[in-house]
């Protein structure tokens, strides 16, 4: 098919929109780059190219991806992807239209959107995805304040160090390490305090979705990975696994490196918020892992 083709068909697919059928929202640093690849490996499963559209409450859709779409411009791409990644960068208006024409590809199969930044949004923009995807299944990953929180600082530190991702896959190579220092330099940060409320977010967005929310703990994902993808596809409505199931066994996006006796000290550091975390995360969820006290 000539790649003016297959610009009709996505005009076409933008005259029939679908809204996603599952809505990932976190929390950051608690396997949601585990389930995209997860589940762009499955049967009866397609997600977009992007694994964090980051629609509801951003300014720059699309910007971040400009790179990208340069770099899909020049390989040897698929041409459908291709015109995704366009309309996905230099679509416009980035209205509600637009965003679900970012899910037409699909067709028949189970699509969604994994965006971690969803989690801390405000009331006003969760309204927004329910009156734009009014039965989505809402995926939300809660992972041990301790552990999301030293592993969060850690990423930010990372990045205020090494700035693009690809120097920070660089620096793993060099086997050089963070300093506890980094990471409590980065204890103010607003996108660290919002992310640290798995709590606030999992009540807020139940407020609006209600039993539409889904809530999953990493340490199962840890513990059986498979398993763990079963409960997650059978919530969606299409339980299925990947073809190739060691991918599942596959750790993504790892913390750069820090020494045990940093990870005591940034513990300590961050305990009175993680203690107040997990009495917050039992009272609205129940029962907790009993290793994260």
């Amino acid at each position: 098919m000539l790649e003016q083709d297959f610009a009709v068909v996505q005009a076409a697919f933008m005259e029939m929109p679908r809204a996603p059928d599952f809505i990932c929202i976190g929390a950051a640093k608690a396997g949601t780059t585990w389930l995209y690849r997860a589940l762009r490996n499955t049967p009866g499963y397609r997600l977009p190219p992007v694994k964090e559209l980051r629609y509801f409450g951003q300014k720059d859709i699309g910007d971040r991806d400009k790179g990208r779409l340069g770099s899909a411009e020049t390989a040897d791409m698929a041409p459908e992807i291709l015109e995704w990644m366009r309309n996905y960068v230099s679509g416009s208006p980035k209205d509600d239209a637009w965003y679900l024409s970012l899910f037409a590809f699909a067709a028949d199969d189970i699509t969604g959107d994994i965006s971690p930044a969803y989690a801390p949004l405000a009331p006003g923009f969760i309204q927004q995805a329910k009156r734009v995807s009014p039965n989505a299944s809402i995926l939300m990953f809660v992972r041990n304040p301790y552990e999301r929180n030293v592993s969060h600082l850690a990423n930010l530190a990372a990045r205020t160090l090494l700035g693009p991702k690809r120097q920070r896959d660089m620096y793993h190579k060099t086997g050089a390490t963070l300093t506890a220092d980094m990471l409590c330099a980065e204890q103010t940060a607003p996108i660290f305090l919002r992310q640290s409320q798995q709590a606030v977010a999992v009540r807020q967005w139940r407020e609006v979705f209600g039993d539409r929310v889904n809530v999953f703990f990493y340490d199962d994902l840890v513990a059986n990975p498979a398993a763990f993808l079963d409960k997650v596809t059978c919530a969606i409505g299409r339980q299925s696994r990947p073809n190739d199931e060691a991918a599942l066994l596959e750790r993504a996006n790892p913390m750069v490196p820090l020494s045990q006796e940093d990870v005591a000290t940034v513990r300590d550091a961050i305990r009175p918020m993680c203690e107040k975390e997990i009495a917050d995360l039992n009272s609205e969820i129940g029962p907790i892992p009993y290793v994260w006290n």
